[in-house]
């Protein structure tokens, strides 16, 4: 168990620091076993903070990109919006152009707008129907009176007694 811990933890450090100490044989072999361990430790953190900083900016330039293809897609859309708005500012200019143009100032009546042929001609025969019930409108209220005398000719006309006949 203790073997494992040591050789997971301290097993390429210890082998790399015994082999150099083995090489160089230093006058004090503890000493420099303890700076070289001290400097490994610190080299250890900079190669992690290195290859931390390598993939944050890895992940920047990424956004960057994402970035600058949102900003070309505004771009596009900011430039589509602009051509549809001169499209219909020159069209309204056209047609005001059109209606000034025009000898009786009147706008001039789009083809949309005009009612098929059918159309025109049932238009044309409901007309003179609906002018008369307007005449009956005009025609002045019935008095009481003249209410009253017809309808006792509607009563008389009916071939069957009534109470007070009886």
């Amino acid at each position: 168990m203790d073997t494992a811990y040591l050789k997971n933890n301290l097993g390429s450090c210890l082998t790399q620091c015994l082999a150099e100490i083995s090489e160089k044989r230093p006058r004090d072999p503890i000493e420099f076993m303890a700076q070289w361990l001290y400097k490994y430790k610190e080299n250890v953190l900079y190669i992690s903070k290195k290859e931390e900083e390598k993939s944050q900016l890895e992940r920047e330039k990424e956004e960057f990109e994402k970035e600058q293809e949102m900003l070309e897609k505004r771009k596009e859309e900011a430039d589509q919006i602009k051509k549809e708005d001169d499209e219909k500012r020159k069209a309204e200019e056209e047609r005001a152009a059109k209606e000034s143009s025009s000898p009786t100032k009147l706008p001039p009546v789009m083809e949309a707008q005009e009612p098929p042929e059918e159309e025109g001609k049932k238009a044309a025969t409901e007309a003179p129907a609906e002018g008369k019930p307007a005449e009956e409108e005009e025609k002045p209220a019935e008095s009481s009176e003249e209410k009253k005398e017809e309808d006792s000719k509607e009563e008389s006309s009916d071939p069957a007694p009534t109470e007070e006949e009886t």
